[in-house]
């Protein structure tokens, strides 16, 4: 589920999703995320055959990215080929009115690190779920291309929040959006970061070649915070976070809690070992490791134990999603198949992006009578007008039209920014805007509502009430925050001021255009800081989520 580790408590949020959408049906909402946003859906067949799944729609205002689209498709095309219980499984890649989705296997649980907020997960549990993850991560280390050559798959991202325990037990790795393999079509942006700071690999961090034990530190990461309760490397700032997980000696996790197995303080400190080749080789290895230690305990620990702990865990996020379904079901069920469900929807969803469709056919003749009515007299008005309308000599060299005024196919807009090629043209659409944002340093990492988009970022979409949030952020710099109208054109120039160089020594920022508009805009030292004691007696939490 790329994009969606921010994950949300279940809901009807359909904002600019018809309840139809193609040939699936959505319930409700199942996570958010920067990218994309994944619902509960039904496809419905013959004599009454349903099939609950797991669709990944990319949001609206990413589906004319290039970048971002060639993500998702290649994220879909890596994990449809890998056949594997503890890897969620890839139906379908399509589209439906421009905007891509991705059918999934639906798993029925939650994601580690919400488990891990909720109770003490026993070690032998926790070390069951990561065994089952790392062999999971082993069989997409393994993935082979048509030509049977290794496509040398990296995750990237293996965090608490992409591996999620399903109420039955199963085990899940997901979020193959940011993984790295040979001959994909997507490439990177030349020293962009991809996922965590606080699960990255020392080598990642430093921009180095990664391969298959990358992942294996950052599943040693997880299984050190799940089995000790605590958080390893995260700081109060992303620059600190980087700093330990270079740096910051890696504590014994035996110190840490009471009774900790010594067996596990080694497997944990192997896959956690700062140079690579002193690392386990591959995921598998971890994997090995892990089923000796729990056979060593003398009493197996299996997935009904993990189902076990999960339902005495969730059973009121159980009762609340069957409710939820139930809810959606009967709704579904009352419409009858053929319906579309764009105008049935909650009151405080009716300012969404749905098209007005009859409820029923009640009274419908009499309904598009009357339409039909309304359309003669427009149409008659507006030939009439044009009847009497003077013509107008053609348009002189220079201009932006031309003869008959017709507009240009390369239209401009407020800020007389020319369409690139091959982008559409969006002009078309009834309240369009355009958003243009340009930051320097031009290594910038650009963040529009949650997702990161290229630097310079320049959108033409359709215009809508409310605002995005956009962070901006560079290593070395402050980080900048600011909101931006999705109502109206606007044209941003954001120049981050770099930090200094030794605590107390007062930051310049580097020469370049003013930042405009300026008010109202917080800096760093606008954001609430990270409270709580020091990282060394934290307890887990999820900054994530």
């Amino acid at each position: 589920m790329s994009g969606t580790s921010h994950a949300s408590q279940p809901g009807r949020q359909f904002t600019g999703i018809p309840r139809q959408f193609g040939k699936y049906r959505l319930l409700y909402r199942l996570a958010h995320g920067g990218m994309a946003s994944v619902y509960l859906g039904q496809f419905t067949g013959t004599d009454g055959f349903r099939k609950l799944v797991a669709l990944k729609i990319i949001h609206e205002h990413l589906s004319e990215h290039r970048n971002f689209i060639e993500m998702f498709i290649d994220e879909a095309q890596l994990v449809s080929r890998i056949s594997h219980p503890n890897v969620v499984q890839v139906y379908e890649l399509g589209s439906v009115n421009g905007l891509h989705y991705m059918a999934m296997e639906y798993v029925h649980g939650e994601s580690l690190s919400w488990l891990l907020r909720r109770t003490d997960v026993p070690v032998p549990v926790c070390a069951r779920v990561i065994s089952d993850a790392a062999s999971g991560l082993h069989a997409s280390h393994e993935l082979l291309s048509h030509e049977q050559q290794p496509l040398q798959v990296v995750h990237r991202d293996v965090s608490p929040n992409n591996i999620l325990v399903a109420y039955d037990g199963a085990v899940k790795l997901i979020d193959f959006g940011v993984a790295k393999a040979e001959g994909s079509g997507h490439v990177s942006k030349a020293g962009s970061l991809k996922g965590k700071y606080a699960y990255m690999s020392p080598e990642q961090l430093r921009f180095e070649p990664l391969d298959r034990r990358s992942d294996v530190f950052s599943l040693g990461v997880v299984l050190f915070e799940a089995t000790t309760r605590r958080r390893l490397f995260v700081g109060e700032s992303e620059r600190d976070t980087i700093r330990h997980v270079l740096d910051r000696p890696i504590p014994c996790p035996d110190t840490l809690r009471e009774d900790y197995p010594a067996q596990l303080t080694a497997i944990v400190l192997k896959a956690l070992a700062r140079d690579r080749d002193e690392r386990y080789q591959t995921a598998d290895a971890l994997h090995e490791a892990l089923e000796h230690f729990i056979i060593s305990g003398g009493k197996p620990v299996l997935s009904r134990d993990v189902a076990r702990l999960m339902h005495s865990t969730s059973a009121e996020r159980i009762a609340e999603k069957a409710r939820l379904k139930r809810e959606a079901q009967a709704e579904l069920d009352t419409l009858g198949p053929g319906v579309s469900l764009k105008t049935h929807v909650r009151r405080e969803e009716t300012a969404s992006n749905y098209t007005g469709e009859p409820r029923s056919t009640r009274g419908s003749s009499w309904t598009m009578l009357v339409l039909g009515l309304i359309a003669a007299m427009v149409l008659v008005a507006l030939y009439l007008g044009l009847a009497r309308r003077p013509s107008r000599p053609p348009a002189s060299a220079g201009t932006g039209t031309t003869s008959g005024g017709m507009a240009s196919r390369a239209r401009t807009d407020a800020t007389t920014r020319t369409i690139p090629p091959g982008q559409p043209d969006l002009d078309r659409r009834q309240g369009a805007v355009t958003i243009e944002i340009h930051a320097t340093p031009k290594s910038a990492t650009v963040l529009f509502d949650g997702g990161e988009v290229p630097n310079p970022f320049v959108v033409r979409r359709r215009a809508r009430s409310g605002q995005a949030t956009v962070i901006v952020r560079a290593r070395g710099h402050r980080t900048r925050r600011l909101q931006v109208d999705l109502g109206r054109d606007s044209r941003w120039e954001i120049a981050l001021a770099a930090l200094p160089d030794r605590p107390g020594q007062k930051g310049t920022s580097p020469p370049g255009k003013a930042q405009r508009p300026t008010e109202g805009v917080p800096t760093q030292q606008d954001e609430p800081k990270r409270l709580g004691p020091p990282p060394k007696r934290r307890l887990f939490e999820d900054p994530y989520q």
